[in-house]
């Protein structure tokens, strides 16, 4: 699996966003149909994006690479606001999953562009070479009940496409992505950008792109590098949920 930190837009999905997966494609034994996650889109709402447009960039990158490729971004809804959707797109191009956000962007302090009227009224889940995989954009993934929901509707492999920032409960929200994966047996992949540009303004972000594993353990980038590779050894993980538990 690919966890990229690099900076992406729908516009760049054809331009610098190729190179990078390509690069990170070379280190995979198997880079057909590989899981690629990619952070929350650059910008802010006020560069929300149609959905489709996103949708349209995704698939189209995904099929010239014959991956599977999933990142959130802000894009307008029916009732004219911006709301944060994540989307998984496969090796045809087509769209596997769209999973709007639940939860308000209490980390980017956009709290007003996800309403609960926007909320899914249930949890999907696709089926990648990497097992069956989910979605929970930014901070859903630090809440058990909505992570449950989703294992329980089939996820194997929770991807969280987000975007950092450094503060007092940060440490504690890298934390609670562990937990996630340990109580909920499934891997948790977070991918946060290395820095973010609004209003023409770019900032550096902390490091926050990692894949935790099921026994409690993770694999974290230390800097800006572009991309992380993860393993998933997910008939491991299918062993481990069929061995009694005890309570």
């Amino acid at each position: 699996m690919i966890l990229i930190q690099t900076p992406w837009t729908p516009n760049s999905a054809n331009t610098i966003l190729p190179g990078v997966i390509e690069q990170a494609l070379q280190m995979v034994v198997d880079a057909d149909g590989a899981l690629v996650l990619l952070p929350q889109v650059d910008g802010g709402p006020s560069d929300s994006q149609e959905e489709t447009h996103v949708a349209e960039a995704l698939g189209q990158l995904s099929k010239s690479l014959n991956v599977f490729l999933c990142g959130s971004a802000y894009v307008h809804t029916d009732e004219q606001t911006v709301q944060v959707v994540g989307f998984l797109t496969g090796p045809d191009g087509a769209t596997l999953l769209r999973t709007p956000k639940i939860l308000p962007d209490l980390v980017e302090g956009f709290s007003d562009s996800t309403a609960e009227t926007f909320q899914p009224a249930k949890f999907e889940v696709a089926m990648t070479n990497e097992g069956q995989v989910g979605i929970l954009c930014g901070e859903d993934i630090l809440s058990p009940h909505v992570t449950r929901s989703l294992v329980t509707s089939g996820a194997e492999v929770i991807l969280n496409p987000s975007r950092e920032r450094t503060d007092r409960t940060f440490e504690i929200r890298q934390k609670a992505r562990q937990a996630r994966s340990y109580e909920n047996l499934a891997y948790v992949a977070t991918a946060s950008a290395s820095s973010v540009t609004i209003d023409d303004v770019t900032t550096d972000l902390p490091p926050a792109t990692a894949l935790a594993e099921m026994w409690g353990t993770e694999t974290r980038v230390a800097g800006k590098e572009s991309f992380l590779i993860g393993d998933i050894d997910i008939q491991t993980l299918r062993r481990r949920r069929q061995e009694p538990m005890k309570f």
